[in-house]
């Protein structure tokens, strides 16, 4: 299982583990896998998924307001 750091203005950043299989959806709503109640973050933000062939992680933007990045760079549309 992998591990998600999200950043954290007030102390440590939050570690959430991240299953392999399927897709993983992200956002404020309490219907995603992963729940962050940040105000920065759309109800449906962003979803992540593990291709086994490559075993590398993909996260795609789900058109959220104020974008996703990743190490700092902001994604597009796509993967």
């Amino acid at each position: 299982m992998a591990t998600l750091l999200v950043a954290n203005p007030d102390g440590e950043p939050r570690r959430i583990n991240v299953p392999e299989d399927g897709e993983t959806t992200i956002g404020r709503k309490s219907d995603n896998a992963i729940v962050i109640s940040d105000s920065h973050l759309s109800s449906n933000h962003a979803v992540m998924r593990f291709d086994l062939e490559s075993q590398i992680f993909y996260i795609r933007d789900l058109n959220s307001h104020n974008g996703t990045r990743v190490n700092g760079v902001r994604l597009g549309a796509e993967e």
